[in-house]
């Protein structure tokens, strides 16, 4: 048998490895453990030099290039030049080849100063990142599942995440969607965050149902049945 997170999923491994449907089974991960663990948060002062002095945006992704850093960077540029508006943006994962190039790009947009890569960070400052940060930033063009967003849900954090295959099966109506190719698409969700705080309230209260009705324990039990 093979498990997949959703429809979207067992369609790809239907469709690329000729599996047969009777041998596919739906079941969505939860959110990572850490969030359930009541964990203390630790403070991000110093982290990076504007830390506290100007909103965030979060992406915590390897940096391969389908993570998509590349436009974040110009929705960054767009952000500060058509609406006069300063965000930074704080990466964290490792280096799988692009992270040079995505530095290069953000040199030459005249954003660098805007990001910061923290590497790899203990679970404690992980907390921190999302519960501070504007929104997380999800730009992947992969589905049909990831877990950030999961994280994010249950820490608290809008989403605004890439509309990719999967992605609205999992997250529903808890996240705003966007073209992953168009930075003007992000930066009109950014904008939406920033100018409807009922939007946001909503998005962070369906997204904590989402994985308070979806748990590490439940996702084992329906494992093992």
């Amino acid at each position: 048998y093979i498990i997949c997170p959703n429809e979207a999923g067992k369609q790809e491994v239907m469709n690329f490895y000729g599996v047969p449907k009777e041998r596919i089974f739906c079941l969505p991960q939860p959110a990572s453990q850490f969030v359930f663990d009541n964990l203390e948060p630790k403070s991000l002062k110093g982290l990076w030099p504007t830390q506290g002095t100007r909103p965030y945006l979060f992406y915590p992704a390897q940096f391969w290039p389908h993570k998509n850093h590349v436009m974040l960077l110009h929705a960054l540029r767009l952000l500060k030049d058509t609406h006069k508006l300063d965000f930074d943006l704080v990466l964290t994962g490792s280096d799988k080849g692009n992270l040079k190039h995505v530095f290069k790009v953000a040199e030459e947009l005249g954003v660098k100063s805007q990001v910061h890569h923290l590497g790899f960070v203990e679970n404690e400052v992980l907390i921190s990142l999302y519960k501070e940060a504007f929104a997380l930033a999800f730009a992947s063009f992969f589905g049909p599942e990831n877990m950030p967003p999961m994280e994010a849900f249950a820490l608290g954090t809008p989403v605004i995440a890439s509309r990719v295959s999967g992605a609205e099966i999992q997250m529903k109506d808890a996240a705003i969607y966007f073209n992953p190719t168009s930075e003007r698409e992000f930066v009109e969700c950014v904008l939406k965050l920033q100018m409807d705080m009922d939007l946001r309230e909503r998005l962070v209260s369906k997204g904590k149902a989402i994985t308070e009705n979806w748990t590490p324990d439940i996702y084992i039990n329906k494992l093992i049945s």
